[in-house]
């Protein structure tokens, strides 16, 4: 007789790991200071490109401030993310691990797949917020000119499906590591 595996609708580890990431003072500070240095970045690039401007009068076809101020926000949001992301899932299975509750994970009803899917989804679900945080930003960009709403939707895809992959790709180190140190080191 062939069995039909239950889909769960909500799943317990993406609901912990969400819950024990928000609790504490981590998070908020972390958001905080990722939204400030963004806000500083952007702020010396205006500061930058408007003088350069007022040097060069003369330019002929220059970009509007806003095209690049946006390159500037994409460019350090880029490397913000990768920093960040990996950092956030490089010791989900090795923390386990050292906490000895993995053998206890293994044990409940839930599959692999879905522990692995729980502990990536909560990584990703914050890298979102990350970067939903900043679309103000993008907003000012788009409000001086020469970006699309289009480009900006673009560019935010490909932030989100590139931390996606960092968050994958540590917590594929982490599975395959002993040791939480080893897996931040292996993972950058």
């Amino acid at each position: 007789m062939l069995q039909v595996p239950a889909i769960r609708l909500s799943n317990p580890v993406l609901g912990k790991e969400l819950r024990t990431r928000m609790r504490g003072n981590r998070a908020y500070w972390l958001l905080f200071w990722y939204v400030m240095l963004l806000s500083n970045t952007l702020i010396c690039a205006y500061v930058t490109t408007g003088v350069m401007h007022a040097v060069n009068t003369n330019v002929v076809g220059a970009d509007p401030i806003g095209r690049v101020l946006f390159q500037v926000l994409f460019v350090a949001q880029a490397v913000m993310l990768t920093m960040i992301t990996p950092a956030l899932t490089a010791g989900m299975i090795t923390l386990e691990r050292e906490q000895r509750t993995f053998e206890l994970l293994m044990l409940t009803m839930l599959q692999p797949r879905e522990v692995t899917a729980g502990k990536l989804l909560s990584a990703f679900g914050f890298a979102a917020l990350l970067l939903t945080a900043s679309l103000p930003l993008a907003g000012i960009c788009f409000m001086m000119g020469g970006v699309s709403p289009g480009e900006i939707a673009a560019v935010y895809l490909m932030l989100a499906s590139a931390s996606l992959l960092y968050g994958a790709l540590g917590l594929l180190v982490s599975a395959t590591v002993r040791t939480t140190v080893v897996s931040t080191a292996a993972t950058y």
